[in-house]
C-alpha cells in the first residue's frame, strides 16, 4: 500500500543541493508566471504557491512564492524540465498541496532551451473542510494523540490510500465537495475502518467541520 509518507521518502532520495539544481539555479534562465484564480475566474491575492517538478527526485525544500495583490506570481531562474504550480497554504485554510496533484488540478509546463518563458495558470481550490478526531483506547478510554489517517477518493481512479501522520489535537484539512473514505490507526492498535470495514465515507462543503469519535482496539 502506498502512503504519502512513502511517496515523500521515495521522492527525497537525493540530496537537497542536487534536487535544487534540477529546479532553480542562478545559471538557469527559465521563468514560470501566471495568475492564480478561483473557480469564478477571480484572481486570488496573497496566497502561497509551490513550484513542483514532475518526473524528478525531490529534495526537502521546494521553491515557494506569494501571489501579488492582483493574483500574479513569478518563479525565476527555473531550470529546464516539467513543472506544475500548486497552492501550498494551509495557514490560509487551503487543503494540502498533495490534493491538487491527486485530483488533477495541476496544469503542466515544459521548459526547454528553446522555450524558457511560459505562462501557467493556477486554479485555486475551494477553502478546505476540517476533519477532527476524538480517538480513545477502547479499554482504558485514554485519548490517543498520534495517529495515522488514511484518506481515499473515488473522484479519480486511484487505488491507493494517502496517509497523513496526524496530531489529533489539530484539525486535518481535506478538500471540499469531494467524496472521501477515511481510516484511522495508531502504533500498537488495530486500524479503524468504519462500520463496513471499507473506510468511513464523508463529503463536506468548504470550511465545514466533521468530528469522528473513534475507539481503537489494542493489538495485545
Amino acid at each position: 500500500m502506498r502512503t504519502l509518507g512513502l511517496i515523500l521518502i521515495a521522492l527525497a532520495i537525493t540530496s537537497n543541493g542536487f534536487a535544487q539544481a534540477q529546479i532553480t539555479d542562478p545559471s538557469c534562465g527559465g521563468i514560470l508566471h501566471g495568475i492564480a484564480s478561483n473557480s469564478a475566474n477571480q484572481p486570488v491575492p496573497s496566497i502561497q504557491l509551490m513550484l513542483w517538478p514532475i518526473g524528478v527526485d525531490l529534495g526537502y525544500v521546494l521553491p515557494h512564492t506569494t501571489t501579488s495583490a492582483s493574483g500574479e506570481f513569478w518563479f525565476e531562474h527555473v531550470c529546464v524540465g516539467r513543472f506544475t504550480v500548486v497552492v501550498e497554504d494551509e495557514k490560509a485554510g487551503f487543503p494540502p498541496s498533495i490534493w491538487s496533484y491527486v485530483l488533477g488540478n495541476k496544469p503542466e509546463a515544459r521548459l526547454t532551451s528553446d522555450r524558457l518563458r511560459i505562462e501557467l495558470p493556477v486554479l485555486v481550490p475551494q477553502k478546505a473542510s476540517s476533519l477532527n478526531f476524538v480517538v480513545r483506547d477502547s479499554r482504558t478510554k485514554d485519548k490517543i494523540r498520534t495517529l495515522h489517517v488514511e484518506l481515499r477518493t473515488s473522484k479519480v481512479k486511484m487505488h491507493d490510500w494517502i496517509t497523513f501522520n496526524h496530531d489529533s489535537s489539530q484539525p486535518l484539512l481535506v478538500p471540499a465537495n469531494t467524496d472521501l473514505l477515511c481510516r484511522v490507526g495508531a502504533v500498537g492498535y488495530k486500524e479503524w475502518q468504519g462500520e463496513k470495514n471499507a473506510g468511513h465515507p464523508f463529503r463536506l462543503g468548504p470550511e465545514a467541520q466533521l468530528t469522528l469519535d473513534v475507539e481503537l482496539e489494542p493489538m495485545h
